[in-house]
């Protein structure tokens, strides 16, 4: 049967020819036609071998996947596909890769995650042409090899190894733009990247104490250092003006430095879970930040945040926050708000006139009842009020109209209004472990006949 699909192709190519000849505006698209007549691609349960291509079906084939196939050696018929463009073979149980890769010189990506590779395979160092290789999730503890020739190679993952040290390795590789080295064993670390194209660079949850030699890196956007061991942040690190997005939660830093102020393309900063009591007031210069996370960390609500007027998310959480100042309402732009795990008593009534709110977290304080003003947050679309001492569901919380998501768990609501009808957007509504009756079930169940609702 493939040998009529192929045939096909064939005549089709030759009256794309001949038509071409006549109408030069007109061709077949050629991409087209090898999906409706497919070549084999493995993607059943058995990889395909060596007898069943032909040369001129070989030169077709530009994507392979093998994944989840139990390989422990790739097939040898994998090396004639001198077109293979994308490569994918994780999930199988392959040790090392041999030399005959690089006889794929057109190979721009390969995937080998979730393997049981020991080392960087050397021979793809310098393969002639692949750019992309994902080598996460592997048992990769050393790195050897001269990587400082490696032109090609642009992007790779080496996430959830056991990597110790990459010092004289891929941090010499001369382009590299994105390098994830999360989940892996790194004590300190030199940011001295001979690249001076690095954007991405991920170190989340390695053991990392100490951050040194800080240069060469002006393209660098996204810093990942959460999940390690920093107790201070050197002030060299901000003199990485490119930044936009720095993430160093989960630490044991008690301060910024006032420098932070210099990171003027900033856009993210998650700050949270660390033991900050203040913020340096220079923060309010970075006026670009339209993201800041400081949940769990020993600090009230600092004023320099309300000057903050680009602002869309803040995460305050578990701060021992009780009421918020009136300049909250300066953030006119602030689309998502978390105030969880805090020490509130009443609900911040200043809330109700911010219409820009589209998610509000406000689960796990003290809140005793729901103001009517409520129904002036009408962009918003999620409301958790979980785990509070709530005990009436006000008709005003009904008015909502784009309300999508609504969370009032573990609380002590007895009674449900009879307008729950016009939760119009209503998704997905959530009352368990609350004194509701049989019948308030029953008539919640009524009314909001399309939504998915807990008890």
């Amino acid at each position: 049967m493939f040998k009529y699909r192929f045939s096909f192709i064939i005549i089709l190519f030759f009256v794309n020819y001949l038509y071409s000849q006549n109408n030069s505006s007109f061709l077949l698209n050629i991409n087209y036609l090898v999906q409706i007549c497919p070549v084999p691609i493995n993607k059943s349960s058995k990889p395909i071998s060596a007898g069943n291509i032909t040369a001129g079906q070989k030169k077709l084939i530009t994507r392979q996947v093998l994944s989840n196939e139990n390989l422990s050696t790739i097939p040898y018929y994998i090396f004639m596909l001198t077109n293979l463009e994308y490569l994918d073979l994780s999930n199988n149980k392959l040790t090392s890769i041999p030399d005959e890769i690089k006889l794929l010189t057109k190979l721009k990506e390969i995937k080998l995650g979730n393997n049981l590779l020991t080392t960087f395979p050397q021979a793809l160092i310098n393969h002639p042409s692949i750019e992309i290789i994902d080598l996460s999730h592997n048992k990769i503890k050393s790195i050897t090899g001269n990587f400082s020739t490696a032109y090609r190679i642009k992007k790779i993952n080496l996430s959830f190894n056991q990597i110790t040290s990459i010092e004289n390795t891929i941090d010499k590789l001369p382009n590299l733009y994105e390098i994830d080295l999360s989940r892996n064993k790194l004590e300190n670390i030199k940011l001295n990247f001979a690249s001076k194209n690095l954007t991405n660079l991920n170190l989340l949850d390695n053991r990392i104490a100490t951050i040194s030699d800080i240069s060469n890196l002006p393209k660098l956007k996204q810093l990942i250092l959460s999940d390690n061991k920093i107790k201070t942040l050197p002030k060299e690190l901000f003199n990485l003006f490119a930044i936009t997005e720095l993430d160093v939660k989960s630490n044991y830093l008690d301060k910024l430095p006032d420098e932070i102020y210099k990171l003027n393309n900033l856009h993210k900063l998650d700050i949270s879970d660390n033991i900050f009591s203040e913020l340096p007031t220079t923060m309010k210069k970075l006026y670009k930040l339209e993201i800041l996370y400081i949940s769990y960390n020993k600090a009230q609500l600092p004023m320099l945040v309300f000057e903050l007027h680009q602002l869309k998310e803040l995460n305050i959480a578990g701060n021992h926050i009780n009421k918020l100042n009136e300049k909250m309402s300066n953030l006119k732009k602030l689309t998502y708000l978390d105030l969880s795990y805090n020490e509130f008593k009443e609900f911040p009534v200043l809330l109700c006139s911010m219409r820009s709110i589209r998610t509000l977290n406000i689960a796990n304080n003290f809140i005793r009842a729901i103001p009517s003003d409520i129904q002036k947050l009408v962009n918003l679309n999620a409301l958790d009020l979980s785990n509070n001492s709530i005990k009436e569901f006000p008709n005003e919380l009904s008015l909502l109209p784009n309300c999508k998501i609504l969370f009032l768990a573990n609380n002590s609501i007895a009674t449900l209004p009879d307008n729950l009808n016009q939760l119009y957007s209503l998704k997905v509504l959530r009352l368990n472990s609350n004194p509701l009756s049989t019948t308030e079930k029953e008539k919640a169940r009524k009314l909001l006949a399309n939504v998915r609702i807990s008890f």
